[in-house]
């Protein structure tokens, strides 16, 4: 899953765009403000990110903005760090986040502290006077504390990862729950928030009951409108894996033209609060009307990362998305889908009653199953050479086995492959152990870098290696145009 391509647009709005301009762009993201104190003024400006370079004569520092809010609440976030300038006055608040009454000085700031400035603002290229300055160098439990080993006690609104605990209390973060119960939607605050999360913006957000149950929905009419919620879940350390599940709905849904434009419950690792760490994981999502269903992912946990930020989220995607019963759970077995006799989840013949293929879960409009002649097959269509698209399916070994056999008929057509070897069409595959860490070495695919007449064969011969549990298939077009057809896959145990 690739990022939204902000890059360009966002450097061009930074460098060279007033805030009235700016805050006509389209794709904008809401950000919640839970306590207010962060609040952003007519005319003023937010910006997130980490201090640089101080300058104590001139009450200055360099901020390496992370991202950028206007007075509406709406954030763009930047593709690379870039450098404000930030000037500091009497009249600047400068305060420890979470703890307005906790005071600092231009004194007591270090390069690499993690801030917030607000302030009017001034212009292409010009610095910007802060109004106010909330700092922090580090965040337990959505609690921040300032030089010193332990959290702020002070009044503070409860944080995500403890949304029950009073306030005026010192917060330390609960274990982490598997069932995560704020994702049921069920406990909801005065506010009318549901416990654990913030509705910025309750035109596009709000709790809904049907029948005793309440949910998460998200609406939107503007395609050219992004809307997303946060709430941040902490990692166990032993964790190597998670599986993020989620029940989904969607009415007169109508999806961007990138396969990032979509419904979908998006999520990212974390090794700080704001801090991103590891590739864009594939995430549950919908990409076309449906009733109730489970969507679920499993994915490795990126070395260093602590939190999980969970984003619902509707991608310059326009219609009604429903959420609820968001679990997080750690090290789970990847599949219980074993390797039967004849493989029927490779022939692709069998759909239940969404149109999903037997054992699959294809949640792109790019990938779908096509019939002809009275037989049915995987097709992926890719117009975008910058973008992969691809499906995973984990099945779990015979652990008598020591080698496999894998057959597949594929098929090509107006194919475009990329510049790099393993930018082709192919069915993919590799060996994950119990926790989905990839082991042994990439193995020999069926690749196709141009079209075929006709269907072909393929039949692979792959040594199972040692400590591996899972085999994973992965019907691809990386980097590749064109369209790739794919049937009868067969697995089975190899001989000696």
């Amino acid at each position: 899953m690739k990022p939204l391509p902000l890059h360009a647009l966002v450097i061009l709005v930074f460098a060279a765009m007033t805030l009235a301009q700016a805050e006509t762009m389209p794709g904008w993201a809401q950000t919640p403000n839970p306590t207010g104190e962060l609040s952003v003024n007519a005319g003023e400006l937010r910006l997130d990110g980490k201090i640089g370079k101080l300058n104590l004569d001139q009450k200055s520092f360099v901020l390496n903005a992370d991202s950028f809010t206007v007075p509406s609440g709406r954030t763009r976030p930047f593709d690379t760090p870039k450098p404000k300038t930030i000037v500091l006055n009497e009249a600047t608040l400068l305060y420890v986040r979470g703890a307005a009454t906790r005071k600092v000085t231009l004194t007591d700031l270090k390069a690499g502290d993690f801030a917030i400035v607000i302030g009017l603002d001034s212009g292409s290229g010009q610095p910007l006077t802060a109004r106010a300055l909330a700092v922090w160098d580090k965040a337990e439990g959505g609690v921040y504390s300032f030089r010193e080993n332990s959290p702020e006690t002070s009044v503070v609104a409860p944080p995500v990862l403890n949304p029950n605990s009073p306030p005026n209390t010192t917060v330390e973060p609960e274990p982490d729950a598997p069932d995560f119960p704020e994702g049921t939607f069920e406990d909801v605050d005065k506010k009318g928030n549901p416990v654990g999360w913030v509705l910025g913006d309750r035109q596009h957000a709000r709790v809904v009951e049907e029948e005793g149950n309440h949910f998460l929905r998200l609406t939107n009419n503007d395609p050219t409108a992004t809307f997303y919620l946060e709430n941040r879940v902490g990692l166990n350390p032993a964790w190597k894996s998670v599986k993020v599940r989620v029940r989904m709905r969607a009415k007169n849904l109508k999806v961007g033209k990138q396969t990032w434009e979509s419904a979908r419950l998006g999520f990212i690792f974390e090794k700080g609060i704001g801090e991103r760490i590891g590739d864009y994981p594939d995430t549950p999502k919908l990409t076309t009307d449906s009733d109730w269903v489970n969507r679920e992912v499993v994915v490795p946990v990126p070395p260093g990362a602590t939190l999980i930020n969970l984003q619902p989220i509707m991608m310059l995607t326009t219609g009604t998305f429903d959420l609820d019963d968001i679990q997080v759970i750690g090290n789970p077995p990847l599949t219980t889908k074993t390797i039967r006799p004849g493989f029927p989840e490779g022939s692709f013949e069998t759909l239940d009653d969404n149109g999903q293929p037997l054992g699959w879960e294809l949640n792109s409009p790019q990938i779908k199953v096509v019939e002809e002649d009275g037989n049915h097959f995987l097709r992926l269509t890719n117009q975008n050479p910058q973008v992969s698209v691809f499906v995973d399916n984990y099945f779990k070994l015979d652990p008598t086995w020591k080698a496999i056999t894998l057959r597949v008929r594929e098929r090509a057509k107006n194919l475009k492959a990329g510049t790099q070897p393993w930018e082709n069409a192919r069915l993919g595959y590799t060996f994950m152990n119990a926790t989905g860490q990839r082991v042994g070495d990439w193995p020999v695919t069926p690749d196709l870098r141009q079209d075929t007449k006709s269907w072909r064969i393929f039949t692979m011969r792959a040594e199972i290696p040692t400590g591996a549990v899972y085999i994973k298939l992965t019907p691809i077009l990386h980097n590749t145009t064109g369209t790739l057809d794919i049937d009868d896959i067969k697995i089975e145990q190899a001989g000696t």
